[in-house]
């Protein structure tokens, strides 16, 4: 073993990850008037972690191992993911796992009316109880709106500006949405409803300028992979064709 290797403690239940951080060193002890062997000094790098919850099943095995020490390189992905202080999760690895190829066929397949018709689809799901894509360039039309969701029970009203981008969405967007909902806003049988605004994009991220403008308006930014995740935690099935 060398200086910056990691070494793992287990004790029943639990196990810890240290770094080694000197050289072996001889250690004897006058009270009991022998040797203790040789010893090194190590740092934690991890708290007391539960094996239920971060130890896969590999790691587990090994340490129902019953000698003073045993070889764990081959292990480094289960020790990595400890020192990340990941739980397992066979939802949240299997959903990474996919999710970029769900963004990739959301990318391939949604025409922009698909895209919007999947996101009131969503709405749908999510039990709202009156859901609309507004009409295009009407004459008195202030800002943009693609899909309007409305939750009586809560009187909230959900309004989104979908993108069909590739890179990134910038901050033209943020301000279509906002305009069209400070409008709404002045008039009209909703004014007593909360009104949600929202950016929903096929893009990987939006520009800076978008995030700061879509902070100062209070819209949430949704970049591809943040709309799959939506979906996938609705639940997807044969009903979502559109």
């Amino acid at each position: 073993m060398s200086i910056g290797d990691i070494v793992l403690i287990p004790r029943p239940w639990e196990f810890r990850v240290y770094r080694i951080t000197s050289c072996a060193e001889f250690c004897t002890s006058d009270l009991l008037s022998n040797d203790l062997g040789w010893q090194r000094k190590v740092e934690p790098i991890t708290k007391w972690l539960s094996r239920s919850k971060y130890a896969d099943a590999p790691l587990t095995s090994r340490m129902k191992y019953r000698g003073t020490t045993t070889e764990i390189t081959d292990l480094r992905e289960s020790i990595e993911r400890a020192i990340a202080n990941k739980p397992l999760s066979i939802y949240s690895d299997m959903v990474e796992s996919t999710l970029p190829a769900w963004s990739s066929l959301m990318r391939q397949y949604n025409n922009p009316d698909k895209f919007e018709r999947l996101i009131a689809w969503y709405f749908k799901r999510a039990g709202a109880n009156e859901i609309s894509i507004p009409a295009k360039n009407t004459a008195d039309k202030v800002g943009d709106c693609d899909v309007e969701a409305v939750f009586e029970p809560i009187r909230t009203i959900v309004s989104v500006q979908v993108k069909r981008h590739d890179g990134s969405t910038d901050a033209y967007s943020v301000n279509q949405i906002s305009e069209y909902s400070d409008d709404a806003d002045t008039g009209g049988d909703d004014v007593d409803y909360i009104r949600a605004r929202w950016v929903v994009s096929t893009a990987n991220t939006f520009t800076v300028e978008a995030k700061l403008k879509a902070k100062e308006n209070n819209v949430l930014l949704l970049n591809c992979e943040d709309f799959v995740m939506l979906l996938i935690s609705m639940g997807i099935d044969e009903g979502i064709d559109v």
